[in-house]
């Protein structure tokens, strides 16, 4: 009993100590458990990554995936439509060159496929009877009426690198030439599409176009991004 009295017993100041060294212990025990799972969670999902990247090849697969397919981004997709260019004599409208003219077979059905599937329209002729080029086409081909005054009827110009490019240029796609395709019914003008970048299509007129156009608009939508 002597020996029990004797003994210290602890201060306020040592159980404060006490809680606060055990409080410490605790939080770093909780910290440490946290850790642990979160590490756990990060090594199952690599292992995951992983187990796909092996077994679909590498980059190959993911750039195969949606979770990591490369997307084009909001000013990428933000520009204008893609762009249904034609030429007039023997395309749109067969006869003389300055008048008595009739349209091609399927010629409306063509550009209005071109609309309804989501395409701006244009001409790009030679024909230098302008005022003839232009009655024709308000009287015959109505999408026309609302651009015969504008860039996205070009006419008079054999050299077409200059017509196309003013197309592109009236539609904000001249950074996007491949938004756009050219029908016309000589391979000779293949060249000045082609020195712009813009997809060319020969047509046929006497056997209908709409078909050479399907085609055409088939061509951009498999390189134009958006």
């Amino acid at each position: 009993k002597q020996q029990q009295k004797l003994q210290p017993q602890p201060t306020d100041r040592s159980r404060r100590a006490t809680r606060r060294a055990r409080r410490e212990g605790e939080r770093r025990g909780e910290a440490h458990d946290t850790m642990a799972a979160a590490t756990g969670t990060t090594r199952r999902a690599c292992a995951s990554i992983l187990a796909v990247w092996l077994l679909c090849g590498g980059f190959l697969c993911l750039a195969q995936t949606d979770s990591f397919r490369v997307k084009p981004n909001a000013a990428q997709c933000a520009k204008p439509k893609p762009v249904c260019i034609f030429d007039f004599d023997h395309t749109l409208h067969i006869g003389p060159y300055h008048c008595c003219g009739r349209l091609a077979n399927e010629a409306l059905n063509a550009v209005d496929k071109c609309l309804a599937e989501g395409f701006d329209i244009a001409i790009a002729s030679a024909n230098t009877h302008w005022a003839y080029v232009r009655s024709f086409l308000r009287n015959n081909i109505p999408p026309f009426r609302s651009l015969l005054q504008t860039e996205a009827v070009q006419t008079g110009h054999w050299y077409k690198t200059t017509t196309l490019n003013a197309v592109l240029r009236y539609y904000n796609a001249s950074s996007e030439p491949q938004c756009a395709v050219f029908f016309d019914d000589l391979w000779s003008n293949k060249q000045y599409a082609d020195a712009t970048g813009v997809h060319f299509v020969k047509i046929i007129p006497d056997s209908g176009i709409l078909a050479n156009v399907e085609a055409g608009m088939q061509a951009v939508r498999d390189t134009c991004a958006c």
